[in-house]
């Protein structure tokens, strides 16, 4: 299911980045704006997952996490 979940993010990354403005949020609450967006299941881990793709960009992180 997640490989199915990051083809179809990944699929739709150029329309996504454009519907959504840049903004310092944790993975965990990117993934609920993404599935929000998408009607897709998103989890923090596909957004690490885009993020190595160099898809979403990681502008801080906090005690360890993205």
């Amino acid at each position: 299911m997640a490989i199915f979940r990051r083809a179809a993010l990944i699929a739709r990354a150029g329309d996504l980045r454009q519907a959504t403005p840049p903004q310092p949020l944790r993975a965990a609450r990117c993934a609920t704006l993404l599935a929000e967006l998408t009607g897709l299941p998103v989890e923090d881990v596909d957004i690490k997952a885009l993020a190595e793709r160099g898809l979403v960009e990681v502008v801080d992180w906090y005690k360890r996490w993205p």
